[in-house]
């Protein structure tokens, strides 16, 4: 119930949170040696029909792109026919090196809030 909006629906905030962590996840797996952590730069959400709770949905996240740290994702949660597009998302992360991140030297462009950090150690998960 705490991730409900209206009723019998979940909140478009946490549908948001689960498109950002499953895209956050599949930066994290292809990431190159150096790069520690990544950060979402940017998040867009488009939402196409309710997500409504106690359903299984299926979701599907994939990196579609690479330029430099710049990392381009896509999203889709889908009901399990895959029939209804319910949420398509894209979002731009950026990869941090370690030395970066260390000496606490990141640039403007890669400064966040501790919320928008997503280090994936543990995967987060979400019942809907």
């Amino acid at each position: 119930q705490y991730l409900q909006g209206p009723p019998g629906c979940a909140h478009d905030g946490a549908t948001a949170s689960i498109a950002d962590a499953c895209m956050g996840s599949m930066v994290f797996h292809t990431a190159r040696r150096e790069a520690v952590a990544n950060v979402t730069a940017n998040l867009n959400v488009n939402y196409r029909n309710t997500v409504l709770l106690g359903l299984p949905y299926v979701v599907e996240a994939s990196v579609e792109k690479e330029e430099g740290r710049k990392v381009f994702t896509d999203f889709q949660l889908m009901t399990t026919d895959r029939s209804t597009l319910c949420i398509q998302a894209t979002a731009l992360f950026i990869r941090i090196s370690g030395s970066k991140r260390e000496a606490g030297e990141m640039p403007k462009d890669e400064r966040s809030s501790t919320a928008d950090r997503v280090l994936m150690e543990n995967r987060p998960t979400a019942k809907l």
